[in-house]
C-alpha cells in the first residue's frame, strides 16, 4: 500500500502556509477579525495583486472561500513539511524492489498535483473569476478572446498566480461554455493562439461531461506549440455550488465558463529524475504519451517513443489500476518492466521503470 507523500523540493520546502491564502485574499486572519469591514480585506489583498476593490462585494462568498482555503492550505502544507525527508528517502538505495520505488514516485506525483488542484478550485469560487460578462468583446479584434485591456482584475489575478507559482503553472485560460477562448495569460499566448475555439480539447469535454475538476492528457499547445497538460475547473454563477450538487441541472449549477491552467511539467520531471535507477523511468498519460521522464531519455533507447507504450501489457495493466513487474519485448529486446498507476485527479497515468 502506498502511504508516503512527496512534493518537489526546489519550491515546496520554501512554501509557507500564508502563501496559498495570499493567492485568494492574502491574510484570512485579518478578515476573520474584521468581517464587518470589507474594505480592510480589500486593502490587504491589494498588497498582492493591485487595487481590486470588488472583492468586498459578497461576504457570503468570502465565508465559503475561507473555509475551503483553510482546509486546502492545511493539507498542502502538511505534505510540504515532510518533502525534504521523503526526497532523501527517494534518492536512497534502500528499496527492496523496483515496485516499491515507483510506488513512492507515484505517491509523490499524486500529491504534487494536489497543490495546483486546490489553488484552481479556490480561484474558481471568486466572483471576479466566475463572472465572464464581456462576451460581446470576444473576437472584436484579430486576436482570439477579449482585448488585452479588458477584464484587468482577471488578468491581475492570473499574473499573480503565474509569477508566484512558476513551478505549478505556465498559463491561465478562461473558456466560454461553447469552448470559445475568453481570456489567456500571459497575453502573448493569447496573441499566438492558432484557434479561437478549444471545444475539441479533452479537458474542455471532461469538465462539461462531469461538472468537476478535470486533468487532461498531453497535448500540443495551440498557443506555444509545446507539450502541455491542462487542469480545468467549471465556473458557476452561484458561488455556493459544491461537489454535492454535481450533475444537478438547476439554474445555479449551469456552467458559465471554464477556468484552466497549463501545468509546469518540470516539477513532475524533477520527481521522476530523483528516482535512482539504471534504466529508464517514464510517466505516461492515459493515451500513451510521455508526461515526464528520467534523465536517460527514452529516445536514446528506442526509435518511436510516441507509439512505444500503448501496446505494452505493463502499461495496460497499470492503466487498469494494477502494479507489478514482468518481462516484455521492446524493439526486439527483452526488458524487465515494473509498472504502477498514478491516480492523477480525474485521470489515470502510469509509471514504468524499464531495465
Amino acid at each position: 500500500m502506498k502511504v508516503l507523500n512527496l512534493f518537489n523540493l526546489e519550491e515546496d520546502t520554501r512554501f509557507p502556509c500564508y502563501v496559498l491564502m495570499g493567492i485568494i485574499c492574502a491574510t484570512f486572519t485579518t478578515f476573520l477579525y474584521s468581517e464587518s469591514n470589507p474594505s480592510t480585506f480589500a486593502q490587504t489583498f491589494s498588497n498582492y495583486s493591485g487595487d481590486i476593490s470588488s472583492f468586498t462585494d459578497n461576504n457570503s462568498a468570502f465565508n465559503s472561500l475561507i473555509s475551503d482555503s483553510t482546509n486546502s492550505s492545511t493539507t498542502i502544507n502538511s505534505t510540504a513539511s515532510v518533502s525534504e525527508s521523503l526526497i532523501s528517502t527517494l534518492a536512497s538505495d534502500t528499496f527492496s524492489s523496483d515496485e516499491s520505488l515507483i510506488n513512492l514516485a507515484s505517491d509523490a506525483i499524486e500529491n504534487r498535483l494536489d497543490k495546483p488542484k486546490a489553488i484552481l478550485e479556490i480561484l474558481g469560487k471568486l466572483p471576479e473569476i466566475r463572472n465572464l460578462s464581456l462576451v460581446s468583446l470576444v473576437g472584436t479584434d484579430e486576436t482570439p478572446g477579449i482585448p488585452s485591456g479588458s477584464e484587468p482584475e482577471k488578468r491581475q489575478i492570473a499574473n499573480y498566480i503565474l509569477s508566484n507559482y512558476p513551478m505549478d503553472f505556465v498559463s491561465v485560460l478562461f473558456l466560454l461554455p461553447n469552448g470559445d477562448v475568453y481570456l489567456l495569460e500571459p497575453y502573448s499566448r493569447q496573441q499566438n493562439l492558432s484557434t479561437s475555439n478549444l471545444s475539441f480539447r479533452d479537458y474542455y469535454q471532461g469538465v462539461m461531461a462531469t461538472n468537476a475538476t478535470f486533468l487532461g492528457n498531453v497535448i500540443t499547445s495551440a498557443a506555444s506549440g509545446l507539450k502541455q497538460v491542462q487542469l480545468a475547473v467549471p465556473l458557476y454563477a452561484d458561488a455556493s455550488f459544491n461537489e454535492s450538487k454535481t450533475n444537478v441541472t438547476t439554474p445555479q449549477s449551469i456552467i458559465t465558463g471554464i477556468l484552466s491552467t497549463g501545468l509546469n511539467l518540470r516539477s513532475l520531471d524533477d520527481i521522476i529524475r530523483a528516482v535512482p535507477n539504471e534504466g529508464v523511468i517514464v510517466l505516461i498519460d492515459g493515451k500513451g504519451k510521455i508526461v515526464a521522464q528520467s534523465s536517460k531519455n527514452v529516445s536514446n533507447l528506442y526509435d518511436d517513443e510516441d507509439n512505444l507504450f500503448i501496446d505494452l501489457k505493463s502499461y495496460k495493466l497499470a492503466l487498469n489500476g494494477e502494479n507489478g513487474t514482468l518481462v516484455e519485448e521492446i524493439n526486439g529486446d527483452e526488458r524487465k518492466i515494473s509498472y504502477t498507476p498514478v491516480f492523477a485527479i480525474s485521470n489515470t497515468w502510469v509509471i514504468l521503470l524499464i531495465r
